[in-house]
């Protein structure tokens, strides 16, 4: 199944016997190399600091709330070497401008999508706007565009402008 992240945060963490709130799901852990989505950050409800590391391979189950066997399989980003080098690095996907080869600007990615089966990046998704008040633009691009994620930027394949996804976000825009 395909997930968008934008309607997975605040999802509940669950234990998966009991049932009980274990956290909230607040963002994400990607690693740009590879497409993969490594982590969840979770604010946590039973332990005692602000924010913990869910890694993917401790979810038991992934559907409209996550399920894990229990709140020991939350740590801190520092105690995770793995994600800690992920966000030493400092690239990201969210937020980050995405540009064409040519130069082109697509706006922000401003969510994206992935397999919950296998965790891998499907799409992104952009917006293009004015003042962040009124939108002009918003696409989605499949990860096999990508070329290469930068600190502040996203590179995109120049073939990608072709086989984009144009977002209907006005019921005008939907009648033509």
């Amino acid at each position: 199944m395909v997930k968008d992240f934008k309607s997975m945060v605040g999802s509940r963490v669950l234990e998966y016997d009991s049932g009980d709130l274990l956290g909230m799901v607040s963002d994400i852990v990607i690693d740009p190399d590879s497409g993969m989505v490594e982590a969840f950050w979770v604010r946590p409800a039973t332990l005692p600091f602000g924010n913990a590391i869910l890694r993917t391979s401790d979810v038991l189950e992934l559907k409209k709330h996550i399920y894990i066997r229990s709140d020991k399989v939350l740590a801190q980003a520092e105690d995770v070497i793995r994600i800690n080098e992920i966000l030493e690095d400092g690239r990201k996907f969210l937020g980050c401008l995405v540009q064409s080869e040519a130069g082109q600007s697509y706006g922000r990615c401003i969510d994206l999508s992935f397999d919950t089966d296998t965790y891998a990046l499907k799409q992104i998704y952009t917006r293009k706007s004015l003042l962040g008040l009124i939108t002009l633009d918003e696409r989605l691009f499949s990860y096999e565009n990508i070329i290469k994620v930068l600190p502040n930027l996203i590179l995109i394949n120049d073939d990608a402008k072709k086989k984009e996804g144009v977002i209907v976000t006005t019921p005008e825009a939907a009648a033509s």
